[in-house]
């Protein structure tokens, strides 16, 4: 009886001991699959990342890039529905899907998500933009601020959410929203990928924008440089362009100008070769204070053409830089037909005023007021007047008798 009990005994024990290995080989095999699962999950976020990073090697347009970032996050990543929105500035501070990948269903357009700080801007998307860091929604069904899209999630299976700002030099421009169809799924490790997610495609889109400003600064920038040369190329004065000592530039009037056929007459040519002997030391000077950033003044100069003619002209002349260089840009006019014409129109006003100085007549001139402007000698020695200052304090009307005369 005792040997029977015994073994009883030792049954219950070896049962019990059974039952606790059982329970223990259960509990290894759930951990097991819990790490398997968590490993899988690891493996498929850093894919997802590494997939997300060579889209952005290759981005080429902004919506583009995040379209495919959305789509490598629902397929690569598993994700049930992946999009972005952007912040808009507008009245009522609303968020503009741009791009989206999975099962959307119109969700996005029922959705009617803000940033501003009212029911519909307190959920994960509007609460991330508008506190410019993540936010998680763990269970859609439980989170109070996830009210007014809990019914549209649920018959889409969103169960849980988070929402990454996208941010650069402190600007949110927008914000990655991820739901994913199990509850509590953002894990620690998963928030890091994804920041870090986040962060590229901010990143991305700063690049891509910065890109799209370049390019439009080169194309407005050639398309001013093409109108400037086509100024330059019409222009009626002259204008040149030397760069260490010797022309690199020179336009049709500055062709004619200098009596030469075409810009390989001129080209190359050292620009000092045109300045006449008389004016070289003043120009070198004058150069000298434009390449130290000094502004100069337009000054008159002579210049000698390549046929050995010497002509007046009025040169203006600052710093610039030509093809990456620094040089010396002239505009130059022409003014030895003005020249000549104020040399006759004052050599006209002396033989005119030795006339009338000279006349054996009186005569005179002055204002309508009577102001006498000027008198020769024999008007004056009429009167009796030896000096012109005491004539001039005369007044015409006062030397006759009647006005009217």
């Amino acid at each position: 009886m005792e040997r029977e009990n015994k073994s009883k005994a030792e049954l219950i024990y070896e049962l019990d001991y059974l039952h606790k290995k059982t329970e223990e080989y259960e509990a290894v095999k759930r951990r097991s699959e819990k790490e398997r699962i968590e490993l899988v999950k690891a493996n498929r976020s850093l894919r997802t990342l590494s997939d997300c990073n060579q889209i952005l090697v290759r981005a080429k347009e902004e919506i583009k890039f995040m379209q495919d970032i959305c789509n490598i996050l629902t397929t690569t990543g598993g994700y049930k529905l992946a999009w972005v929105g952007y912040a808009e500035d507008d009245e009522n501070k609303s968020v503009r899907p741009v791009a989206y990948s999975g099962f959307e269903e119109g969700y996005l357009e029922l959705a009617n998500v803000t940033w501003a700080d009212n029911p519909r801007g307190k959920g994960p998307v509007g609460t991330s933009i508008r506190n410019k860091t993540y936010h998680i929604t763990p269970d859609t069904n439980a989170d109070a601020a996830f009210l007014p899209w809990r019914e549209d999630a649920v018959k889409r299976g969103y169960n849980s959410v988070i929402s990454l700002p996208l941010i650069y030099k402190n600007k949110c421009y927008g914000a990655l929203a991820i739901y994913s169809s199990e509850v509590n799924y953002f894990d620690k490790y998963e928030v890091d990928l994804l920041i870090e997610l986040a962060q590229d495609l901010s990143y991305g889109i700063n690049v891509l924008r910065n890109e799209i400003r370049r390019e439009k600064f080169e194309h407005d920038l050639k398309i001013s440089e093409e109108n400037y040369r086509k100024l330059i190329e019409i222009s009626p004065n002259a204008i040149a362009v030397h760069s260490d000592g010797k022309f690199v530039y020179i336009n049709k009037a500055g062709i004619k100008l200098i009596g030469a056929y075409n810009p390989e007459d001129i080209i190359g040519l050292p620009a000092l070769n045109i300045v006449h002997p008389d004016y070289k030391k003043k120009v070198i000077e004058r150069m000298s204070k434009i390449q130290s950033g000094t502004d100069v003044e337009a000054i008159e100069e002579k210049f000698v053409r390549l046929d050995g003619k010497i002509i007046d002209v009025m040169v203006a002349a600052c710093r610039m830089m030509y093809k990456g260089k620094e040089a010396v840009q002239v505009v130059v006019s022409d003014i030895t037909e003005l020249k000549r014409i104020e040399t006759d129109l004052r050599q006209s006003e002396e033989r005119f005023r030795s006339i009338f100085e000279n006349a054996p007549i009186g005569m005179y001139r002055t204002s309508p007021d009577g102001t006498i402007i000027m008198a020769n000698r024999a008007f004056m020695q009429m009167l009796g007047y030896s000096s012109f200052d005491e004539f001039l304090k005369l007044n015409m009307y006062s030397i006759y008798n009647d006005v009217k005369d």
